[in-house]
């Protein structure tokens, strides 16, 4: 191994420091010195370990590749797209612009797959050894030069299109998805059933609980939700553990599917498109404005990541969002109501022990560590859904300062007050942490059962005499 990251020194290494500098002529001198030395045999002559450096060549040219089709793959909404695709233009141009340099390296590659092919299975026909890794540096070599085929079109269009026209061209197909998105099977709802089991979630509406399982409820609020959508603004727990079990909650009994605000690192991940499956869009204006237009209800978190992630030093239910005007204009542009809402319960049974200070991620940013779950501190989580904040008498003049900050602070109190209604819920409800529930519930269940045993059910007189003496 030693050999073989020695032989990145030379030539490679300026390879790879002038395709990141973008230095048209070092470039190209670099390329032509690297084709050079391993056309002629000099890596087996200087470096006695010659399959080495074979594999350190498929491996620099695979990781190209993963490169090349990252910048691609990755997701317009992904927080790196942008710079991925910049350093991809900025790797690929001056290949394509200096004369012949693109048919001079095809025409090297084709030669170095065709040379290890030959190695693997040629060899074979002159009754020499066979070697099982020149086998698999023949298959890998032609995988990547068909690889190479597909990038090299791929890059040829992005030099010649721009960076700036592939970021407008994903964005425009991310709004057509958003715009033909369709709500998923209601069964979906299901899927937090392990999660609903042991927090047992419940909506309220102010001070009385809503009839969640009345299908005239349902009826209206679907009627409602229809005709006029809403802006559903909430407070953001510990690491977000609230937001599925709402979301479900309000679909399987309210009928009523609300379409989440995510964070961009979201959907820079693996678990991006389970998001967006499940209509969750990157939380950016241009995207609020598509929702809107499309009346969709939209569900926001002004705290954001900095309220997912509350310091040891902040008290639970804290809201933090700082002078944050955003939620409020898009709601005043298209005169929808903003509905607060708030949930309670999963801070409490959360407990944060220290925090790991991440500013160089984001500024201002901590983790805070949370200590295990104990089973006596599990409980129910209690959601809260006040009254509709109206913004139509804004008349759409969403830059007005003072009217944003009035909604603003209209809905934050709203959802303060509410915090405080399901924390005084919550401190008379006997049921409230699991262990007592199913205590209690066991406790009903046994009553249930000696009630029904020492129930005696009365026989009239004349149905106990014996038919013997009824015929005397």
């Amino acid at each position: 191994m030693l050999s073989g990251w020695h032989f990145i020194t030379p030539p490679m290494f300026t390879f790879l420091y002038s395709c990141w500098e973008s230095v048209h002529r070092t470039l190209v001198l670099s390329i032509m010195l690297t084709v050079y030395t391993w056309a002629s045999g000099l890596y087996a002559a200087i470096f006695p370990d010659y399959h080495t450096c074979v594999d350190t060549l498929l491996a620099l040219w695979t990781m190209l590749h993963m490169f090349v089709a990252l910048s691609y793959v990755a997701v317009s909404d992904a927080f790196y797209k942008k710079q991925l695709l910049q350093a991809h233009y900025q790797l690929i141009q001056p290949i394509h612009d200096a004369p012949l340099l693109l048919p001079i390296l095809n025409t090297a590659l084709a030669s170095f797959v065709a040379h290890l092919v030959y190695s693997a299975f040629g060899s074979q026909k002159h009754g020499d050894n066979h070697d099982d890794k020149a086998t698999l540096r023949a298959i890998v070599a032609l995988y990547s030069w068909a690889c190479s085929i597909f990038l090299q079109k791929m890059s040829k269009a992005l030099v010649k299109l721009g960076v700036d026209y592939a970021m407008k061209v994903e964005k425009d197909m991310e709004q057509h998805d958003i715009e033909t998105w369709t709500i998923p099977p209601k069964w979906t709802a299901n899927l937090c059933w392990p999660q609903n089991l042991i927090l047992r979630p419940e909506i309220y509406n102010g001070a009385k609980k809503t009839a969640a399982s009345s299908s005239t409820a349902d009826d209206e609020t679907e009627s409602s939700s229809s005709s006029c959508p809403g802006l559903y603004v909430m407070n953001h727990a510990l690491y977000g553990v609230e937001m599925a079990p709402f979301v479900a909650t309000m679909f399987q009994t309210k009928n009523v599917f609300l379409r989440g605000l995510s964070d961009h690192f979201h959907f820079g991940q693996l678990h991006g498109e389970i998001l967006r499956y499940f209509g969750a869009v990157d939380g950016t204006r241009d995207n609020v404005d598509c929702l809107m237009n499309a009346k969709q209800n939209v569900l926001v978190y002004p705290g954001g990541a900095h309220e997912i992630m509350k310091a040891t030093d902040i008290p639970n239910y804290t809201l933090m969002w700082k002078d944050r005007l955003g939620f409020a204009r898009m709601a005043i542009k298209h005169g929808y109501p903003v509905i607060p809402c708030c949930s309670v319960g999963t801070e409490d049974m959360l407990t944060r022990s220290f925090d790991v200070h991440l500013g160089c991620i984001r500024k201002g940013l901590k983790i805070p560590v949370l200590g295990p779950v104990l089973p006596h501190h599990l409980q129910k989580v209690y959601f809260w859904v006040g009254e509709p904040i109206p913004t139509a008498q804004y008349k759409g003049e969403y830059r007005n300062d003072a009217f944003a900050k009035q909604v603003r602070d209209q809905t934050k109190a709203a959802i303060e007050a509410g915090i405080r209604e399901m924390q005084e819920k919550q401190a008379t409800d006997p049921n409230r942490y699991l262990l007592h529930h199913i205590g209690n519930a066991a406790k009903d269940m046994l009553a249930s059962l000696w009630s029904s045993n020492q129930t005696k059910v009365d026989i009239p007189l004349e149905e106990q005499v014996p038919a013997s003496k009824k015929s005397d």
